[in-house]
């Protein structure tokens, strides 16, 4: 892997100091969901680094290439539980979600961004970014932003979810399994 860049761990211990660690791991959960996953929002060295590597189109993948893990893995047993809701709740909950970041912020987080992105970062096209800066470029509504957005998150969560499903012995939790508290029950079955 690349050394770190330090004008960029600079730039991003700024934000985490002004705006708190949580949005560095907000913007890295969008960049590079499964890393967002495996780290805690409090963790700001991991966070920068991995935003650092983000930016660079390096992906840490979680799983080894060939999806075939095993019963073990660093000296743990364990079992993959994809929890799989259907598409039409899948899309409800990527508006919801959306809605929600443009109330939070999003569209000062893209202004930010934008600031100190340079044009043809990769970064620059995190899901829904594209359409944000769009917006307070004055070329596209709000609406539409959103509704693009919506469509480019549904089309990564479809590849998403065909990824998970070759994950050697996975069991997947569909439909109305993936209501928590009976995801749950099914898993300590």
């Amino acid at each position: 892997l690349p050394a770190p860049d330090p004008d960029l761990k600079a730039r991003l211990l700024r934000i985490a100091e002004a705006r708190g660690p949580a949005v560095l791991h907000r913007i890295l959960a969008g960049l590079e969901p499964s890393a967002g996953l495996r780290l805690k929002p409090g963790d700001t060295p991991r966070i920068i680094r991995a935003l650092d590597l983000a930016f660079r189109g390096i992906s840490v993948p979680p799983f080894p290439k060939e999806h075939g893990i095993g019963p073990e893995w660093d000296g743990c047993s364990f079992k993959i539980f994809i929890l799989a809701p259907g598409a039409g709740q899948v899309g409800r909950r990527i508006r919801e979600r959306l809605d929600g970041m443009v109330l939070r912020g999003a569209l000062d987080e893209a202004r930010s961004l934008g600031r100190f992105l340079p044009e043809g970062h990769p970064a620059r096209t995190a899901h829904g970014l594209p359409h944000l800066a769009r917006v307070l470029a004055g070329d596209l509504s709000l609406v539409e932003a959103l509704e693009h957005g919506a469509a480019d998150t549904a089309r990564y969560a479809r590849r998403q979810r065909n990824y998970v499903r070759r994950i050697k012995d996975a069991v997947e939790l569909s439909g109305d399994d993936s209501e928590p508290g009976l995801a749950a029950r099914k898993i300590l079955e």
